[in-house]
This record gives C-alpha cells, structure tokens and sequence, in this order.
C-alpha cells in the first residue's frame, strides 16, 4: 500500500500550538463508553481525582477525570462531552510537581510525607478551572491522597429470544479491585473477576445450563519508592510483549527516564473458562527506549522476544518490533513480528524467519479542523503446536491483509463528519471492497442532546451489504443519558440469487445515583426475514 498520503499529511502538518502558561498538555488515545484513556501519567504530574479539560484546537470540549493513573497513561471518567471526545483531542491540566525520582507511585510517595509539610498543587488557572469539574486544590489546601483502594463491583442480567424461538437469561457478577502504593508504597494489588451463567427457559435440559467465573487479573507487583523497578506476580496481561495476551507467571521490569526493560515467564490459561493450565509455558524479554517525561512530544521503540512450547515441543518462536510515536498533530503506531522457524515448524514455513503480522497506523492533524487517517494490516493467524498435525481442517490461517484511508472534519465544535476507504487484497472471498461515512451533531448543547447517523457499504465479488444506522441521544441531567437507535441491514448474494434484510432498533439508558451507585439498561428488537429476536440488559454498578 502507497504511503504518500501519509507523507503528504506529515508534510504540511502545522506546527504545535503552544501549550498555556503553566498548563500541562496531553493528548486522548481511546475512548469507550464513559471511559477516555489518555497519554499522560504520574511522571508527568497527573494524580487520581485531577481535573483535565479536553480542548479540539481552541474550542472546549469536555472534562475528564483520572481514575487509574501508569507512570505514562490515564483511564479517566468522562465528567462532561459537548463536542463528542474523540481520540486525538488535546486535554491540559495543572500538574502536580514530581517527587525527585519518583515513578508509578509518585503521588503515594507524595502523600506519606511527613505530617506538617502539607502538599499542595499551584492556585487554578481560570481557563481549567471553569466547568462541572472540581478546580484543582489551591495551594493553601493540602493535596487529597488518592484512596489506596478503588473498584467496582457489579451485577447485571441478558435476556435473549433467538429467531429459533430460544429463551435464555444470562446472570452475571463482576468485580474489579486495585490497590495502589499499599505496605508503605511500595505493594500494588489488582483483582478482576466476572463470573456469567446461562439459564435457558423452564423445559430445557438441564445440561443446557452454563456457570462459571473467569478471572481476568489476579496479581501482586513490588516495586521501589520511585517506581523504576517492579515485579508483578500473578495472573496479568503483558502489555509490553507482542501477542502475549493474558498469562500466569510473573513479569520484571526496569523503567528508567530515557530506557527500560523486561523479562517475562509464565504459562497460558486454558481458552474456555481461564482455569490455571501448564499445558503451554512461554518466556520473553524486551528492550525499550522512549522520551523523558514532561516533553512535547512522546515516543517509545521496543525491540522483543517470545518463546513458547507445549509439552516439550516447540510452540512459537517470534521477535518482535513496536513502535509509536505522539505530537499534538501527529500520532503513529507500528508494530512487526517476525517467527522464527524450529522444528516442526520448519515444514509450515519457507527460510528460517518469517514476517507474519505487520501493522501502522496514522492520525495526521492536517489542518485545524481536519484529520486524516492511514493504515495498514497484515496480521494473521500462524501455525501452533496443535495445528501440526491436520492443518487442513483444524489450522485457521485468516489473513488480514488490506489497508484503509479516512478523515475527519469537525468544521465546528458541535458537529463531525467522517468517512473512510478499507480495501482487503486477496483472491475470492478474501478480496473485498468497504467505505463507510457518518455525521455526529451535536443539536442542544445544554441538554446534551445529540443525533448520529452513518452509512456503510461493503461487497465482494458475490455479496454485498449496506447498512443503515441512526440515533439520537440526550443528558437531561449530568448524572443521566437516554438514546434511541434503529438501522436496516441489507444483503444481496449474487450468486445465489438471494437478498435479506434485518431491521432493528435500541433503547438504551444510564443513570448515575449519588456519585457511587450507577443503573443502565437497554432493550434491542431485531426482525427481518430470517425472524426476530430481542435481548435486554439491565446493570447495576457500585463505584468505590
């Protein structure tokens, strides 16, 4: 895939604006539900509870939160959204100063201090200290220690009706943990644990009926005062390696302001319902270098390894590369693996290295109102130690290989408009051909009230499907949000001369009460001509 709309796009990229006097800036990387995530952390002065004001350009947006706060990365709790938060957006706040040599556990550090040597953070500025949310503590107050424990816990329960006529009803609990700067600052502990069970109508078999609980996180992590050294010990996610998703064993790691490092070993719980399992043992180590904290721009490469077996046999072997790199115009990510071919493998895989999975991504400010967007995705399934014997019929090896364009106009603060390009290289069904466009306003902004539409398209050389979708959604109060959607999926397959078409709508609604306590809840009706069928939700969460 050409990369000149990507070179084109860092070309005439304007220059940072610069950030307002004694204001520290960052930008949103993701954002889900309630929730943004963003690329500031402890070392750069961001604590729990902090107040960070969310700006497109020079229009306000909204406010967020901190909730969990990484030496480099924050979840924060949308507080307010009027121009619909997107990634990319910059967010500023007033930073707290940073214990000399501190690290993950600056702001426990900062809050033992001995009792009369109070912390405070600078008097607020008045652009941040607008808003619904609480203005950063000015300095003659002493600055709030965040709660050593936060979590939440959660009950909720799916109503199903298939098109088949199938009734069942999904209980489920959930519970979320963590604990931070504990024995003295220098213990964290994490705990997230669902549990879900299947309860099909009165008249079914009983062996039909599912329980379980899987555990997610369930791990303990020593560290230093500063936080450059830790060991976490448990069932984790390595979020440093490539492809190691969740695993029991443990993981070392060295941050230092400029480089870093780790070493993982562990074994993989078995698929279904996550039991412990030493079926498949897995080792790694990485190399890390990024920015010192508190510059304009954020950068990290890392080079890596994963070796894995199972019982005895060689499994995978692979290096990997990533890469990422974050302005205030710019963000790029890249990630590459390379497997390396030993023993058995050697018959699934020409040469002794393979580049298996590559995959970049661009967002690109190319002017004030205009963002621009690039990727390119061959990551795929490889061959594992169960494969090796019926490739043919056990063996998945789906390709993503394709690549996409798009953009993004806010041509004023209230409203968006998007559209992209995806093209999947292949032969048959796996060439295919997509572009989808949409439109967010936002039409009352006291009330929240907000109207989305979008239309996307996508065909192969025998099918095609269109789908129409549609919404409108309010906030009444700050503590409460309604919405109302409905779409129409059509599919035409010309080579078996069939079209289908499957209506449906939504309603959906989520209450705050009393800042702890939150209730959502949702109802879905589907129909068409292979049937209908509905399912609703209903939640209740408490936030401690």
């Amino acid at each position: 895939m050409s990369l000149a709309p990507l070179l084109i796009a860092l070309l005439v990229a304007a220059p940072p604006a610069p950030a307002a006097a004694g204001l520290s800036t960052g930008h949103v990387t993701y954002r889900v539900g309630g929730s943004a995530y963003v690329d500031v952390g402890e070392l750069d002065g961001l604590v729990a509870g902090d107040s960070l004001e969310v700006q497109r350009g020079a229009a306000h947006v909204g406010w967020l939160r901190a909730r969990d706060v990484t030496p480099h990365l924050a979840a924060c709790d949308t507080l307010e959204d009027q121009g619909g938060i997107v990634p990319g957006d910059g967010v500023r706040w007033r930073a707290h100063a940073v214990v000399p040599g501190s690290g993950p556990i600056a702001a426990s550090a900062a809050a033992s201090a001995p009792a009369g040597g109070s912390i405070a953070s600078p008097a607020p500025d008045s652009a941040v200290a607008r808003g619904p949310a609480p203005a950063p503590t000015r300095s003659a107050t002493p600055m709030r220690r965040p709660a050593p424990v936060r979590g939440r816990v959660g009950l909720s329960a799916w109503s199903t009706e298939d098109a088949a006529g199938g009734r069942y009803l999904q209980p489920a609990v959930d519970a979320r943990i963590d604990g931070r700067g504990l024995a003295g600052g220098t213990v964290d502990a994490a705990l997230d644990v669902r549990g879900r069970g299947t309860v099909p109508a009165s008249g079914s078999p009983v062996a039909q009926r599912e329980l379980g609980a899987r555990f997610y996180r369930t791990s303990v992590a020593w560290h230093n005062v500063q936080g450059t050294r830790r060991l976490t010990v448990g069932r984790q996610f390595a979020t440093s390696f490539s492809s190691v998703s969740l695993f029991d064993g443990a993981v070392a790691e060295v941050v230092g302001r400029r480089f870093g490092g780790g070493l993982l070993f562990g074994a993989q719980p078995e698929p279904a319902l996550l039991q412990p399992s030493f079926d498949i043992v897995e080792a790694g180590a990485f190399v890390e270098a990024h920015a010192a904290p508190g510059g304009a721009a954020r950068w990290s490469a890392t080079l890596g390894g994963v070796t894995s077996s199972e019982g005895g046999q060689a499994n995978r072997d692979f290096l990997f590369v990533q890469g990422f790199y974050q302005d205030r115009r710019t963000m790029f990510t890249l990630a590459q693996e390379i497997d390396v071919a030993r023993g058995w493998r050697r018959d699934f895989q020409p040469g002794r290295f393979a580049l298996t999975s590559t995959y970049a991504n661009a967002r690109v400010v190319v002017a004030r109102q205009v963002t621009a967007l690039v990727g390119y995705d061959t990551r795929r399934n490889v061959p594992l130690y169960r494969d090796r014997n019926t490739p043919e019929t056990e063996f998945d090896d789906a390709l993503r290989d394709g690549g996409w364009l798009g953009v993004s106009l806010t041509p004023t603060p209230a409203v968006r408009l998007d559209g992209d390009v995806r093209r999947r290289f292949g032969e048959g069904v796996d060439r295919s051909t997509a572009w989808s466009a949409g439109a967010d306003w936002l039409a009352v902004r006291k009330r929240g009230v907000r109207l989305r539409g979008r239309v996307a398209h996508s065909s192969t050389d025998a099918l095609t499907t269109r789908i129409y979708s549609g919404g409108i959604e309010c906030s009444p109060s700050a503590a409460t949000t309604l919405g109302v959607s409905g779409g129409e999926r059509r599919t035409e397959d010309a080579l078996a001369t069939l079209s289908e078409r499957a209506p449906w709508w939504t309603v959906d609604a989520d209450v705050a009460v009393a800042l702890r306590w939150s209730i959502a809840g949702s109802f879905e009706r589907q129909g068409g001509d292979a049937g209908s069928a509905g399912q609703g939700y209903l939640g209740f969460g408490y936030r401690f």
